[in-house]
């Protein structure tokens, strides 16, 4: 009820009361002045303690206080009943001015102890934000801080400045977390972008493998790519699954070929020559642990070639002998690497020519519809031996009529085949190669022949 609504009941009571006076006088003796301003007086008040009472219980505390100092402006000014009906409307004015201050304070006292329970449920948000940015899973604790965050919400007022002082506390815990996420985020995007990387490069080098001539190290090196391949890293949620897929793929590839590539050099009449090519691969390299330490020698011997003798610097004519014999024997094994490994190349030359030359013959009976079954396609590729490769057809003839097996029941080939036994196949088959082995000797005699220093 608004104040005017008040003031208009208040004076309707005051009419009323005034009334009833004046109908009584019509029965009995008129009231005098100073009974009719009493009359008044407490048809005023009551007017006044029915506002009291009622706005005790439903008015909040600024409207409340507002209106109690104005009920009690109106009181002071309504002026004096009789003694004993001034002091009983006086008690029940008091009583509803009390009930609503004691409601006030029961009010301030509630809200005092939810503040304070507030600061202490968000001091313990605080710590625990505290203990989850010291967690070393940052994910884990971005997600303990989101959701502390909804806890913090659904939390009331704190006080004034205490409440921002523990807001801001919490939100530089809670930018922290978010900060270093972000970062970890953009490191693992570079981490993953890396092992693509990387994995992509050892795919490739995969595919690479497959028609290499050194079958043995092939399978070695595939090894080192499957390990290699696991150790690169997760590549990302979308891209780790199609990079799997393509390593298996090569790998299938490879172990396929793999399986029928001594086969398909048993029929090819090039055996032989992969075999001369691994003993010969051998042989650069024992030439070249030879030159190594001819090198070392002849470096750890420069300071010895000459001694202090008086004032002057004379040389050792027996470290000097020695260093030239050092310096022919470096020279000699220098042009025998050479000429190995023009006859690696050469044998090499001949290998990818042939299957290059296998290859297109394949393209050709492909092109030409003419389907053929593996014994046609042996027939075929004998006729062809025969044709244009006698020689080679005669030199196989000589062959040990068995030959070492690998595991997976193929001929061994290359360095899938212990060194020793394909030493002695080489030997064997040597015989057909004395022109290599005479080319080398010419070179060794021309070496030993070349004075110092030519």
């Amino acid at each position: 009820m608004s104040d005017e609504e008040d003031a208009l009941r208040t004076q309707e009571t005051v009419s009323d009361a005034m009334t009833v006076g004046d109908e009584a006088s019509g029965q009995a003796q008129a009231p005098s002045v100073r009974q009719q301003e009493r009359a008044a007086v407490v048809a005023l008040k009551e007017a006044l303690i029915e506002q009291a009472e009622r706005g005790a219980i439903t008015w909040g505390r600024t409207q409340g206080l507002s209106e109690m100092q104005r009920l009690m402006a109106e009181w002071k000014q309504a002026g004096h009943a009789a003694k004993a009906a001034d002091e009983r409307l006086w008690q029940r004015f008091k009583a509803a001015r009390d009930l609503f201050y004691g409601r006030l304070d029961l009010e301030q006292q509630q809200r005092r102890a939810a503040i304070d329970a507030t600061r202490e449920r968000k001091s313990e948000l605080i710590a625990l934000a505290e203990a989850a940015a010291a967690s070393p899973d940052i994910r884990q604790a971005a997600d303990k801080l989101a959701e502390l965050m909804t806890s913090w919400k659904q939390l009331g007022h704190a006080g004034k400045g205490v409440d921002d002082d523990l807001w801001r506390r919490f939100k530089a815990i809670q930018d922290g977390v978010f900060a270093t996420l972000a970062e970890r985020r953009r490191q693992d995007a570079g981490a993953r972008a890396e092992a693509a990387s990387r994995k992509r490069d050892i795919i490739a080098q995969a595919q690479a493998l497959v028609g290499t001539i050194d079958v043995g190290p092939a399978r070695a090196r595939m090894r080192e790519l499957v390990e290699q391949f696991h150790a690169a890293g997760f590549a990302g949620r979308t891209v780790n699954p199609d990079l799997n897929a393509l390593f298996h793929q090569a790998q299938d590839t490879f172990y396929e070929w793999a399986k029928a590539e001594p086969e398909r050099r048993k029929a090819s009449g090039h055996r032989d020559q992969y075999y001369v090519r691994s003993r010969k691969l051998r042989d650069v390299d024992e030439v070249r642990s030879e030159i190594a330490r001819i090198e070392a020698e002849l470096a750890a011997a420069a300071p010895s070639g000459k001694r202090q003798h008086g004032s002057g610097v004379t040389l050792s004519l027996g470290d000097l002998s020695q260093g030239n014999q050092l310096r022919a024997e470096l020279m000699r094994l220098r042009l025998r690497e050479q000429q190995l490994s023009d006859q690696v190349a050469s044998i090499e030359e001949k290998l990818a020519n042939a299957a290059a030359a296998a290859e297109a013959s394949a393209a050709a009976a492909v092109d030409r519809d003419a389907p053929a079954t593996a014994g046609s396609d042996s027939s075929s590729l004998g006729g062809s031996r025969g044709r244009g490769e006698s020689d080679e057809h005669d030199d196989r003839a000589s062959e040990p009529a068995s030959l070492p097996r690998a595991d997976d029941g193929h001929d061994a080939v290359e360095a899938d085949r212990p060194a020793e036994v394909v030493g002695d196949d080489v030997g064997d088959a040597g015989e057909h190669h004395e022109h290599d082995d005479a080319e080398q000797d010419d070179t060794e005699h021309l070496a030993d022949g070349m004075a110092f220093g030519e």
